[in-house]
């Protein structure tokens, strides 16, 4: 990954300060300690900026989720990052477990901003 340091990022961008995945019904004794969110497909003329550092548009990203809280009780375990996210259109991500050679998903969507009415 080759990131650059961004002087001027435009506005109308989603600023993403905080992702939080909860996943439910799982067994608690054996989650990872952390998880994959990958930044998959951008369309042309979208940036993205991870931490202050532009990401260029064909570069594929990835982010740690680091595990923040196990519940026994309600076999529920949390995973967080705090990086700072700032997209400027779509983009496409998938959050995965990664062991050795097998990538387990465990989702996949897109982020997009959406002007309010």
């Amino acid at each position: 990954m080759t990131a650059y340091k961004s002087s001027n990022f435009t506005g109308g961008c989603l600023e993403i300060r905080l992702f939080y995945v909860r996943i439910a019904s799982c067994a608690v004794d054996v989650v990872p300690d952390h998880l994959i969110l990958r930044h998959l497909r951008r369309e042309m003329g979208v940036s993205l900026e991870i931490n202050g550092c532009r990401i260029p548009a064909f570069d594929t990203v990835s982010i740690t989720l680091r595990r923040d809280r196990v519940d026994k009780g309600s076999s529920e375990v949390t995973y967080v990052n705090t990086d700072n996210v700032r997209v400027s259109g779509p983009v496409e991500f998938e959050v995965h477990e990664e062991k050795e050679e097998l990538k387990e998903l465990i989702l996949c969507g897109s982020l997009e901003r959406v002007e309010g009415t």
